[in-house]
């Protein structure tokens, strides 16, 4: 199928500030959200059809509503800046964040024919246009907005909602006396600064792709893993897929981090109305022969176990004093031997209704989500989201990054746990499973 070309009109940027007069304050970053390898940018995207019984325009309404609404989250007007200690602080000033109207002459229609039935999914035709402020890596984090946002009005009278916001947000440290070893961090990683790591040239170097696991493919993966939690099972197939792919050495550890929100958990509970995040990143670890070799239970459960250490009420206290202990000074683990998923099968993007009914989909934007979290090129950060295809079937979408020579490989493997020619012989106790 040839490429679908179109023109994008894209307006000039505004500042929109909240629609009232908001509080004056410093809000201090806390360790788990100052860290190095949080400092970034996360694009999202939802495309919505049009409204079957006018042409309203969605600029005007998604414009007056981020002014009412940055009346109530007014920290995201404001700006971050560093102190003299190199600490992270949010000045609530008002500022305002990005918002910029554009026109696009594609249809909702087109877009989904170039997608073989998946329906509407990363990577997403002329993504440099429908959000021109979006950012690489660790770059405009101090000193500049923390949300971007465009509307891309389309020729069918449908609109493309895209935005991209700094990660960093607060969150109160707490002390303990326990003890988990952190194998999430390297220590060997120290004053981290935009650099040729973080380059867009080098993360282009990955292919990006959408691969859509229907529900009777997701029950397959947790019958495999002995029947692991669903996020276990999945990630536990992209895992080994990925190793297997990239021939990582056998005698090489192998990592997998995943966030973990704690707002339920941790010990004291968050206040009511908190609106930050309280995310921290466990790792699971195991050697990479094992990892490749033995039954797909057994990453699962490597993964099964690291989630409920992590979800123990003193674990977050715990990432917060490790931390303080560095004195921030610390990056997050690198190479090709780790692997990061971000569990988003819950958030339900696509269901956020703004008058125009549910979108078409929403979730995780641009051209992959290495090149937002600012970590190595050559690691692997993948999402996984809810997705509805055309035809109606639901499942999990993974949107990941991977060396393009290795990209047919990774696909046959995930398939392969899939339809089981690609298990293998060794034998390992009964896993644990998580509970969640």
């Amino acid at each position: 199928m040839a490429s679908l070309e179109f023109v994008v009109k894209v307006g000039e940027q505004q500042l929109i500030q909240p629609e009232i007069p908001t509080p004056y304050e410093t809000k201090y970053l806390s360790n788990i959200d100052d860290q190095a390898g949080l400092r970034n940018h996360i694009p999202f995207v939802n495309f919505y059809r049009g409204r079957a019984r006018d042409r309203c325009d969605p600029v005007p309404i998604i414009r007056r509503a981020l002014s009412r609404t940055l009346v109530h989250y007014y920290p995201l007007a404001g700006r971050i800046r560093n102190t003299e200690k190199g600490k992270l602080v949010v000045e609530c000033t008002g500022e305002g964040v990005v918002f910029r109207e554009a026109d696009a002459d594609v249809t909702i229609e087109q877009l989904q024919r170039q997608s073989c039935g998946l329906g509407l999914v990363p990577p997403f035709l002329r993504w440099d246009r429908l959000l021109v402020d979006d950012i690489w890596g660790c770059f405009l984090i101090t000193d500049s907005p923390l949300l971007r946002m465009q509307v891309t009005r389309l020729a069918c009278g449908g609109f493309v909602l895209a935005y991209t916001f700094n990660h960093c947000i607060p969150i109160a440290p707490i002390p303990s006396s326990h003890f988990f070893p952190h194998y999430e961090y390297d220590d060997s990683i120290t004053n981290l600064k935009p650099g040729p790591m973080y380059s867009p040239s080098r993360f282009r170097r990955l292919a990006q792709a959408s691969l859509f696991l229907p529900h009777e493919a997701v029950s397959t993966l947790k019958h495999r893993a002995a029947a692991a939690a669903s996020f276990d099972a999945v990630a536990a197939c992209l895992w080994r897929a990925r190793a297997r792919a990239l021939c990582l050495s056998s005698r090489d550890p192998a990592y997998f981090l995943f966030p973990v929100d704690t707002h339920s958990s941790g010990t004291p509970r968050l206040p009511r109305g908190y609106y930050g995040a309280a995310v921290v990143f466990p790792c699971a670890t195991t050697l990479t022969f094992d990892l490749c070799r033995k039954p797909l239970c057994y990453a699962s459960s490597k993964i099964a176990t690291t989630k409920q250490i992590a979800l123990e009420d003193e674990y977050r206290a715990l990432v917060v004093d490790f931390l303080e202990g560095k004195g921030g000074n610390v990056g997050f683990r690198g190479g090709e031997g780790v692997f990061v998923l971000s569990d988003q099968s819950r958030l339900r993007f696509a269901d956020v209704d703004m008058g125009w009914g549910r979108a078409v989909y929403g979730g995780p934007g641009g051209r992959g989500l290495g090149r937002s979290l600012g970590w190595c090129h050559a690691r692997m950060v993948a999402a996984v989201a809810a997705h509805r295809r055309e035809d109606g079937v639901e499942g999990l979408l993974a949107i990941f990054s991977i060396p393009d020579e290795a990209m047919e490989a990774f696909k046959r493997e995930v398939w392969g746990t899939i339809d089981g020619t690609s298990e293998e012989e060794v034998e390992v106790e009964k896993p644990f499973r998580s509970a969640l």
